[in-house]
């Protein structure tokens, strides 16, 4: 018998898309989704023989990234309360 580890759920998948519903307002997150390997309708429990883990996205800010958002702040500031 081959036992899955209940960490790799179909929701951790990298192939796993869910499907959300848009409304008047918002977006409503449905109870499954598509796996995009299989092309096939999934609930987020689920395994299946094509997982792969999702790696994890570290997002890293430069020193000049934050200074130019600074700057852009101080500019939308001048043009919205001081009117100079």
């Amino acid at each position: 018998m081959i036992t899955k580890n209940k960490s790799q759920s179909c929701s951790r998948c990298r192939y796993y898309q869910a499907i959300y519903v848009r409304c008047i307002s918002c977006f409503y997150k449905k109870n499954f989704g598509i796996c995009g390997r299989s092309q096939i309708i999934v609930q987020p429990n689920e395994h299946c023989e094509c997982y792969k883990f999702r790696q994890p996205m570290d997002k890293t800010v430069m020193p000049e990234h934050v200074d130019l958002a600074i700057s852009d702040v101080y500019v939308l500031e001048n043009m919205l309360y001081r009117f100079e």
